[in-house]
């Protein structure tokens, strides 16, 4: 049985002085439940405070077409009316301090769905003027939602859309959304506006044009959530079953913004924030006040250094070699890093002065990004030993320029994340890094923009497809889940507008993206070949397996480690081998088993087995060559 509440009702009502019943007391007791099927009683009361003479008390029926039958009956008096739109019941004595109620049973019609509200009063016979009146009111039959969206047990931004489906329920309704934080237990309630009647409603909390667009948000939290309809008359049904999702929305820029601008988007649920370091040719120059200004609201911080694979930055003191710990280096100076001693040769000394140097900066960056997009992939500018000018970089050193700025953020204390697409014709990653899985281990920042209108447009988990479905995520790269995804790059347009009209980027993350402890240790990486680790194993087509361990006896995790360039005897290798991240210690350490050609050699010869180690701790590979005898 659906359970309906009414609460009691109580109104001590006093008409205007110099009447006759000044000091009358008038009361309501409505039924506790009201259920289509079932009868419902309320009892009206009155008491006089002197002698009075034909009076009249009742109890209107507002929404008639609820009801199947009624039954009234008073302890004094005549039941004057007793019909589905009026009880009524007339004294024609009473005397001061008399109790005189009237008890009203109702009997819902079955299946009966909308408001149903009563009204009681007391007056004199005959009059048209109440001396006082009480309402009380429910909904009755009122659909339950299902929620739809958000879907469950999901990740979206700080301005969900939420979708209902229910009966057809036979009213205009808006609908209420209550959020309750896992987190802190707070409650957040959001009221739709109203709709004309539907099955299904969306409740737009970006909704607005201008500054109003998407200034409705949802603090970053884990809620759970539920629904129920409420008519026009504040009349509400039963709630939804509660359904789990997690708010988290962010946003970046690239422009100016002030203090009371951050704590705008603070205040409408966006709370975390990647400011533009370096943009590949140059500086943004409003890095660090950006990155002041949300700190100061409390905003958790990001940096991106937009990666140029054309060496074509030309401002003073820039190399021709610009490889990715110098566009690492740039993106932090821009938000006031100071670089000059960390890279003194005593690693000791040069821990401390890459924790002196972050801490001087005061701000606690969370990440430094690489940015890989569909600029600056021309032929290279200013040229190099192994990227000559005039011809564009390889995939290889594309990647290697990736390896190198992801390295060098975790080596100075900071953690590494990569910012790239790879949808529909937008295939960036797989282009420019020959579909490189080297960077598996590195949190994915994707972007995927869509519409603020798409049912999924801010699922981290989907990608729009169209307004109202989604496809999964499209994993590339290695990647089986995104991190972060930058879902709305605004176009301006009065259905798609600007967010607090301000010029900005929206972004969803993972939870754990923002919940990770910030500023890991420093240090750096020494990857190597373990000694006396090959295994050389001869198959009966005459080829040869060859295993070889690799490891990181260095300070700090080690990521994007590459094998390139592997011989053994006369065969060659032409496929380069990625083993990810290498951790610390002999823990961390990986085996890779390659099967080179008959080639080799023959069975009993002294050979060399050779290769590359490429890791982003230096521009250059390390080579490896180690004697053996083929079995």
């Amino acid at each position: 049985m659906r359970r309906w509440t009414l609460n009691l009702l109580t109104f001590f009502v006093a008409a205007m002085s110099g009447l006759a019943h000044a000091q009358s007391v008038f009361r309501l007791n409505a039924a506790p439940e009201v259920n289509a099927g079932f009868t419902a009683t309320f009892v009206v009361r009155y008491t006089p405070p002197t002698n009075q003479t034909n009076m009249e008390i009742g109890l209107r029926i507002l929404d008639p077409a609820a009801v199947d039958r009624v039954q009234g009956d008073a302890n004094a008096g005549v039941v004057t009316s007793n019909t589905t739109s009026l009880v009524a019941c007339v004294a024609s004595s009473l005397t001061a301090d008399q109790r005189w109620f009237l008890n009203v049973r109702i009997k819902i019609l079955p299946g009966y769905t909308g408001p149903f509200r009563v009204q009681a009063y007391y007056k004199n016979a005959g009059s048209a003027i109440n001396l006082g009146i009480a309402d009380a009111g429910c909904g009755v039959g009122y659909p339950r939602p299902t929620l739809v969206l958000p879907a469950a047990n999901t990740t979206v931004a700080a301005t969900p859309m939420f979708r209902m489906t229910t009966g057809t329920p036979a009213i205009t309704a808006s609908y209420e959304v209550e959020l309750f934080n896992l987190d802190t237990a707070a409650t957040v309630t959001k009221i739709s506006p109203a709709t004309t009647t539907n099955s299904t409603y969306n409740f737009f909390t970006n909704a607005g044009t201008g500054s109003a667009a998407f200034a409705n948000g949802i603090p970053p939290g884990r809620y759970q959530w539920r629904a129920r309809v409420r008519d026009a008359n504040n009349l509400t049904g039963p709630w939804s079953a509660y359904q789990n999702i997690i708010c988290n929305g962010g946003f970046d820029v690239a422009g100016s913004l002030s203090i009371a601008n951050f704590q705008s988007f603070f205040n409408a649920g966006w709370q975390t924030f990647y400011q533009a370091g370096f943009g590949g040719r140059n500086y943004w120059s409003s890095a660090r006040q950006n990155l002041l200004n949300a700190k100061s609201v409390g905003m958790k911080l990001g940096v991106y250094a937009f990666m140029n694979f054309d060496n074509g930055a030309t401002f003073s003191g820039s190399p021709n070699d610009q490889n990715g710990m110098w566009h690492t280096d740039r993106a932090l100076i821009a938000a006031g890093y100071d670089n000059s001693q960390v890279d003194v040769a005593d690693a000791n000394l040069r821990v401390q002065n890459r924790i002196a140097a972050r801490t001087a900066m005061n701000l606690t960056l969370y990440y430094v990004t690489a940015d890989l997009e569909n600029t600056f992939q021309g032929n290279v500018v200013r040229g190099t030993a192994l990227a000559p000018a005039g011809a564009p970089m390889t995939t290889a050193l594309k990647v290697q320029r990736m390896a190198e700025a992801v390295q060098r953020t975790r080596n100075l204390g900071f953690w590494p994340m990569i910012y790239t697409r790879n949808e529909n014709s937008n295939t960036w990653w797989n282009q420019y890094t020959g579909s490189s899985t080297d960077f598996s281990d590195v949190p994915i920042w994707d972007s995927q923009p869509d519409l603020g209108t798409d049912w999924y447009g801010d699922h981290l988990d989907k990608t729009a497809n169209g307004s109202t479905s989604f496809v999964p995520f499209a994993v590339y790269g290695g990647w089986t889940a995104r991190s972060g995804k930058q879902w709305y790059i605004p176009p301006g347009t009065v259905s798609n507008p600007v967010p607090l009209g301000l010029s900005s980027d929206l972004n969803v993350w993972d939870w754990a993206i923002w919940t990770v402890t910030p500023h890991p240790l420093p240090g750096d990486t020494a990857v190597r070949y373990r000694p006396n680790s090959v295994s050389i194993t001869r198959l009966a087509n005459g080829s040869y397996n060859v295993a070889v361990t690799i490891e990181n006896l260095g300070t700090v995790e080690a990521y994007a480690v590459r094998l390139d360039n592997i011989r053994l005897g006369g065969a060659t290798l032409g496929i380069r081998q990625g083993l990810g991240r290498l951790d610390v210690g002999t823990g961390g350490a990986k085996t890779r088993t390659v099967n080179m050609a008959s080639s080799a050699g023959l069975p009993g010869a002294s050979v060399n087995l050779t290769f590359d180690i490429w890791t982003g701790q230096a521009t250059t590979p390390t080579p490896v060559t180690i004697p053996v005898t083929l079995p």
